[in-house]
């Protein structure tokens, strides 16, 4: 008769694999240390962490939420990758970095390649055929400008630049292959930066929140379910976020959008301040980055999870001072709980933004993720069996 621990130990032979030689995981796990700080928002054109540049239209009007509808057989954009694999090239490019001119790749690469491991180990494995984030080399035919509307363009933003950028999905092309314009015209891209004092203060679960981005997933807090009727105009008994837990005026790009109004009538400056603050659409066409990139979007052809309130764990949700403005060398909250309580920083993905990839994708969860005593594990029955006639499979203390 097999025993127990002969059993369970048949299954971790059948179901894992032993990978050498492959850089995605050799890297380990290891998070920079710096202080908790916010998403810098200086500058009309900033790129601001969720791959949104608001000083293009092209980029306001995107279908995007939780996640993409659109799958990968779909003309229209943006759309999934197919079966959610990205094939993606450095950009060919040398920067100034810790006083040494380095390439793209050579700065952001074992970061990156950490990064995807951390979705692999929160659940999101690519042994399937799924999910696979494969980096080309830099000759690769892929890498070139013909192949660029269905490969990921990953560029560095600049030593000290606080930008984060990355097409949510497979964005559509702005130029051709034929034209003079830049690489990052010809389709969907992924800019990073390295400092810490972005984001999550943290390189690593960054580089992982971008992730999320490129496969389709959008900001956990622009869900208009968890917005109350004042932002969105649908009347909700239930809500966990409105103008009394969103500061607007704490976002470090508001009072600048105010100077032209600083001479108009107060009602002149609170019906701007409403506009922009509610409205992501207005938001963009004002370049207030901030705004945009926490008003709630309101967009068909969207998909969510099904939930009944945030996911406070997920890395796709700011933290509180995510953009907030700096006063007296601290930087303010610019979204809470309802309650006041704090949304902290995360350091990896949460199981609920690994399940909406899979939703997104109709990737089933396997049933080896699941413990064997799990009533929805297939193996539970056998399982049961062998427990009862092995002696040693109780537990003394």
């Amino acid at each position: 008769m097999l025993s127990l621990s002969a059993f369970i130990l048949s299954l971790l032979l059948v179901t894992t694999g032993v990978y050498a030689g492959n850089r995605a995981w050799e890297p380990p796990i290891h998070y920079a240390k710096a202080a908790i700080a916010a998403r810098d928002l200086s500058g009309v054109n900033n790129i601001y962490f969720n791959g949104t540049n608001v000083s293009s239209d092209y980029h306001a009007h995107q279908k995007r939420f939780f996640g993409i509808s659109s799958p990968a057989t779909t003309g229209s954009y943006p759309h999934l990758w197919p079966s959610g694999n990205i094939d993606a090239c450095f950009e060919d490019r040398t920067h100034q970095h810790d006083g040494a001119t380095k390439h793209t790749r050579d700065i952001l690469y074992d970061n990156l390649i950490t990064a995807r491991q951390l979705w692999r180990q929160n659940g999101l494995d690519d042994g399937d055929g799924h999910f696979r984030f494969n980096i080309l080399p830099e000759d690769d035919a892929g890498c070139e400008r013909s192949q660029r509307s269905t490969h990921l363009l990953i560029m560095y933003a600049g030593e000290n630049v606080r930008k984060m950028s990355t097409s949510v999905g497979v964005d559509q092309p702005r130029g051709s292959p034929e034209n003079n314009g830049p690489d990052s015209d010809l389709g969907p891209t992924m800019i990073l930066t390295d400092i810490l004092d972005i984001g999550m203060g943290n390189v690593v679960a960054n580089y992982a929140h971008e992730m999320g981005h490129a496969w389709g997933l959008h900001h956990e807090h622009q869900n208009p379910k968890w917005w109350s009727e004042t932002v969105t105009g649908v009347e909700r008994a239930k809500f966990f976020f409105d103008e009394t837990n969103f500061i607007c005026e704490n976002l470090a790009d508001f009072d600048a959008q105010m100077v032209p109004y600083a001479n108009e009538p107060d009602y002149v400056r609170r019906g701007h301040r409403n506009e922009i603050c509610r409205d992501r659409d207005k938001a963009s066409r004002s370049k207030f980055a901030g705004g945009f990139n926490y008003i709630p979007i309101d967009d068909a052809g969207m998909i969510d999870d099904g939930q009944s309130e945030p996911d406070w764990l997920s890395i796709m949700l700011y933290p509180s001072n995510a953009g907030g403005k700096t006063v007296g060398g601290v930087k303010q909250n610019v979204i809470t709980k309802l309650n006041g309580d704090l949304i902290g920083p995360v350091s990896k993905p949460s199981k609920r933004d690994v399940q909406g990839l899979k939703k997104m994708y109709g990737v089933k969860t396997s049933f080896f993720g699941k413990i064997l005593g799990d009533k929805s594990n297939p193996l539970k029955n056998i399982f049961d069996k062998i427990r009862k006639k092995d002696p040693d499979s109780g537990c003394s203390s």
